[in-house]
Formats: C-alpha cells, structure tokens, sequence
C-alpha cells in the first residue's frame, strides 16, 4: 500500500511540475509580447513628438507684414 501512495505522489508531482512549467512559458510569452508592444509604442510616441519638435514653425499671416 505504501508503494501505491509514493507511486500516486511522484504521479501528482510530475502533473504539478508540467503545469507549472506550462504556466511559466505562457507567461513568458505574454511578457515578452507585451514588452515588445511596450517598445513600439514608446518608439512611435518619440518619433511623433521629435516631429513635432523638429517641424518648421510656420510663421501666421501678417506678423511680418504690420512689422
């Protein structure tokens, strides 16, 4: 009987072992894809505001005009 609950136990242990493995690689994965979204984001926010920095100030009609 002794053999038939260690069999059982190492059994349970192995399922735990594969699901928490799985769990870990799923959340991985998801880290790393919301990492790289991270990234594209910040890079197009940098890239829309360095536009925005750099654009030629156009200068309003008549300013020039009355100076």
């Amino acid at each position: 009987m002794v053999e038939g609950i260690t069999l059982l136990k190492r059994r349970v242990e192995s399922r735990i072992q594969t699901g928490e493995a799985k769990l870990k690689e799923d959340y991985e994965e998801k880290l790393r894809a919301l990492e790289k979204e991270f990234e594209a984001r910040v890079e197009a926010a940098m890239l829309e505001r360095l536009e925005l920095l750099t654009r030629p100030n156009p200068e309003p009609d008549g300013i020039l005009a009355s100076s």
